[in-house]
């Protein structure tokens, strides 16, 4: 009887020890393909801003160009020199990705992917401060033609585009990352995730 009910016990145990490997298995995979399938969103999104901000930037250095030329002619206001370039531009930054990805699990992602979203993100947030104040700027002053406006106009513009090449920079530095980890192309999955889904 002994050696029945021990050998019963040995066998729930094991059953038990494999339920929970399983399971724990299970859970690694899930979180696997969850993280892939965030980092996949993520790197979607910040190809498209990068391609955005170039944009912007070539923008802000078009202006910049057309302030030094203009900056002491009396004849063109804050309004005519953004005219001469096609208007004040902005970077549209999307990080709903990543939003999502930190009210989830952000502690299943390499560390510094980690420190350079965040990066990325605190700097979308001063960009987006630093547009605001220049906005306020041009509307308070738009038909100023003074050398000292222009002169402050240029100043914010270049402040700008600073950080818009900080964040340009911040986002090679993601890619490389996500190349180096292992990162499979947008819209792939790992082979193994793959042919585990196709059992």
């Amino acid at each position: 009887r002994i050696k029945t009910l021990l050998l019963v016990m040995i066998h729930v145990i094991l059953g038990v020890l494999i339920a929970i490997l399983i399971n724990e298995w299970k859970a690694d995979r899930d979180d696997q393909r969850f993280i892939n399938k965030i980092m996949d969103a993520i790197t979607q999104e910040i190809l498209e801003n990068q391609t955005d901000l170039k944009e912007v930037l070539v923008g802000h250095e078009a202006l910049l160009d057309t302030i030094d030329l203009y900056l002491e002619d009396d004849t063109v206001n804050l309004g005519a020199l953004i005219g001469k370039t096609g208007g004040l531009k902005a970077a549209n930054i999307k990080n709903t990705a990543w939003r999502a990805l930190l009210n989830s699990k952000l502690e299943l992602i390499e560390y510094e992917q980690l420190s350079v979203l965040t990066g990325i993100d605190e700097k979308k947030q001063f960009m987006q401060i630093k547009l605001e104040k220049l906005i306020d700027f041009v509307y308070a002053h738009i038909e100023d033609n003074s050398i000292d406006k222009k002169a402050l106009f240029r100043i914010l513009i270049d402040d700008l585009k600073l950080m818009e090449q900080n964040t340009l920079i911040l986002y090679d530095n993601f890619l490389q990352l996500s190349a180096e980890n292992g990162q499979p192309p947008l819209g792939e999955s790992p082979p193994e995730a793959s042919e585990a889904g196709s059992q």
